[in-house]
Order: C-alpha cells, then sequence, then structure tokens
C-alpha cells in the first residue's frame, strides 16, 4: 500500500506527538487562529525533512510552499481553530471577564480534544507557552492524564519541529482570512435599491499590518470608526488602541441594568413578580421619536461606554433598511 493511501500510521495503537501555535494574537485588526500538527513519534525524521520552522521566521512564499508540503503529507495531520475579532471582543468586554490567556488555553485543549475525537492516539503534546508555561502544562495533565509528556515552553516553534509546523498552518490560514476577508456590514451592489447608492457602508484604506504600533493600521481604524456604530467586526473592539479611538470620536451611551429591580429578597417570603421584558423594536426610534427629541433631550443623554458590539450588525442592518 502507498504511502498516499496507507491510514495505518493513524490508529489507535500508534502513539503520535501534537504540537501547538497560534498566529494574530496580537493584532487589533482580524482573527486569532490556532492550529494543531499531528505527527506518528515513528515519522519524526521526515518532518524534520520537510524543513518546517517558526513562521515568522519565513518569507511569506516560503511559508505558503511549506504549507503545501504539510498539507500533502500523508503522515502529517492538521486542525484548525479560527477565533474571530467579534469572539474576542465579546469575550473579553463581558461582564464576567474571559480574557485573552484563557481564551488561548481553552482553544489549544480544544484542539488536543478535537484530533483525540478523530480518533489520534496523541502520546506527547508540545505547546508554545501563553502566560506561566508550569501553570499551562498543568492544564493539559488535568484534562488528558493519559498523554505520557507534555511540554510547553517558549519559542517552541522555533525549537520543535512539530510546533513550527502548526504555526505555519496557523499564520498562512490567518494571512489568507485577512485578504479574502469580506465586511458584512458592507452591502453588495446586487443588495441596493434604487437611490441606495449614497448610503452604501464602505471601509477603504490599507489597513496596514494590523499591529497597534503600526502608524497605517492605526489611521485606518481612524478613518473607519462611525460615530454612533464604531467599528466594523475586523476590529477588535477590547484592544487598547480600539478603545482609545471610540472614546476620542464615538457617540458614548450609557446602557442601565435592572438587575436591582429583578433581586427576589432571602429576608422576606418571595413573591414573584412579573418582569417586563423589552422587544429588539424598544432599542431603535420610530419615526415618531427620531424626529421629536428636541436639542435640550440630547444633551440629557448619558453616555458611558460604546454601543454593545452584539448590537451593530442587527443595528445596522436596520439603519440601511428604514424607508
Amino acid at each position: 500500500m502507498s504511502e498516499a493511501t496507507d491510514d495505518s500510521m493513524w490508529y489507535p495503537n500508534t502513539p503520535c506527538v501534537l504540537g501547538i501555535d497560534e498566529a494574530g494574537r496580537g493584532p487589533v485588526l482580524g482573527p486569532m487562529v490556532y492550529a494543531a500538527a499531528v505527527c506518528p513519534i515513528s515519522r519524526l525524521t521526515d518532518l524534520r525533512a520537510l524543513g518546517v520552522n517558526d513562521s515568522k521566521a519565513l518569507r511569506e512564499e516560503h511559508r505558503d510552499e511549506l504549507r503545501s508540503k504539510i498539507q500533502g503529507a500523508a503522515f502529517l495531520r492538521t486542525f484548525e481553530t479560527i477565533l474571530t475579532a467579534s469572539f474576542l471582543s465579546e469575550s473579553m468586554l463581558r461582564k464576567e471577564k474571559y480574557n485573552l490567556n484563557l481564551v488561548s488555553h481553552d482553544a489549544a485543549i480544544g484542539l488536543v480534544q478535537k484530533a483525540m475525537d478523530h480518533g489520534i492516539n496523541v502520546a506527547e503534546i508540545y505547546v508554545d507557552t501563553v502566560g506561566n508555561p508550569e501553570q499551562y502544562a498543568a492544564k493539559f495533565r488535568e484534562r488528558f492524564s493519559a498523554v505520557e509528556k507534555v511540554v510547553v515552553a517558549k519559542k517552541a516553534d522555533a525549537t520543535y519541529p512539530i510546533v513550527g509546523a502548526a504555526s505555519i498552518v496557523a499564520k498562512t490560514t490567518r494571512d489568507r482570512r485577512i485578504r479574502e476577508w469580506c465586511f458584512p456590514e458592507q452591502r453588495r451592489s446586487a443588495d441596493f435599491r434604487p437611490g441606495d447608492a449614497n448610503i452604501a457602508v464602505q471601509f477603504v484604506g490599507p489597513t496596514g499590518s494590523g499591529y497597534p504600533s503600526d502608524p497605517m493600521t492605526k489611521t485606518w481604524i481612524e478613518h473607519n470608526c462611525d460615530v454612533l456604530f464604531g467599528f466594523p467586526t475586523f476590529v477588535r473592539f477590547s484592544w487598547g488602541t480600539a478603545k482609545v479611538i471610540l472614546d476620542k470620536n464615538a457617540v458614548r451611551v450609557e446602557w442601565e441594568c435592572d438587575d436591582e429591580e429583578n433581586d427576589i429578597s432571602t429576608t422576606k417570603v418571595a413573591k414573584k413578580k412579573s418582569v417586563k421584558t423589552k422587544d429588539i423594536k424598544s432599542f431603535f426610534p420610530t419615526k415618531r421619536t427620531a424626529s421629536s427629541i428636541g436639542a435640550k433631550k440630547r444633551k440629557s443623554l448619558k453616555h458611558a461606554c460604546p454601543l454593545p458590539q452584539a448590537l451593530q450588525s442587527l443595528t445596522l442592518r436596520r439603519a440601511y433598511t428604514l424607508a
């Protein structure tokens, strides 16, 4: 049986090594991608022969070439998890904070579980560290007690070829996502009705590297910041750069919480109250309220935080479909 059709190396009794790395942790634009590469321990020599290394040390064309080799190698399997900018923003801005380290840890653990769910015998795990290496490794050992070896280390992508392979997969996937990104807020020409051309949302200009320190990236974010809706979903609202620009350029709104009204005292006989829920339509102004609100009312509006990102796409669609 030829190597291209030989699946015996993936049988549950074949011990494999699994490496994990990410791409896009630091940028304020686009997704963060986690990838895992898996190889039978008996084929590590073949893996080294591919010349995989830390993706950041490779030119783009070389990364793409190695990605093709990785995909074409029968002794390698890869898995990916794409964490969108919207997901990252919502995770880090919610009431119970879900910080980037925890998001990263859960994504990596999920990739190991995904490989195991495919029947792969993961005997060794190698991961590029996020946060404290010892604590991170302890999470893997607790979750996957049958795994013989867990290594969490700095610069693991430059030290262990299996992590280098994962690094290349993660980086090339993110680069492709950035190149092919279609803004969901930007209406396609086929969707326009007569007279709509002047209200089409357009996001223009080069985005730069996507890193907060890049002047071109900062300029793009500033030029594409809407005073009401903030940024498109391509931007990570929870990043400091985005917050500063929102504070400077966007309208601020205070969203009142009804928690106190819904609390039931434990010292009294509980008598359930009917809680009036708001229909989603109540968040948007009718023609009457939109036209009747005066300058005095506008001055009295309290502004404490930007419009929640979860409402943006819905609000945007509503705003652009009003008759």
